[in-house]
């Protein structure tokens, strides 16, 4: 039996098809990072700008099985990072804003 959606995603999809009607761009959908993979969620919800209203990032929904599956892997990943120097930290973080910056708009 398929499930339900629930008012959140019949919202997000109004405000979609209102996005395509009036001509404007869509905002980016979100996707996560679990245990080093992409990964999609079945549903998304819109992020609002408190200041407009507007909708301006769709964000992913996940599913209890993959929010238990990331803090798994968080609980995995730490076990080694809380022995590491903060050099190594530093070098990683500066690494994430590096590829951030380079994939920003």
């Amino acid at each position: 039996m398929a499930k339900a959606k629930g008012w959140l995603q019949l919202d997000v999809e109004r405000q979609k098809a209102e996005a395509v009607e009036e001509g404007t761009p869509e905002p980016a959908t979100h996707k996560m990072l679990i245990n080093g993979a992409v990964v999609t969620a079945p549903t998304t919800f819109g992020v609002t700008n408190p200041s407009t209203g507007e909708v301006f990032a769709y964000v992913p929904e996940c599913t209890k099985e993959q929010a238990d599956e990331a803090v798994a892997g968080a609980k995995e990943a730490f076990k080694t990072w809380r022995h590491s120097s903060y050099e190594e930290r530093k070098a990683v973080v500066d690494k994430l804003i590096e590829i951030t910056e380079a994939n920003s708009e």
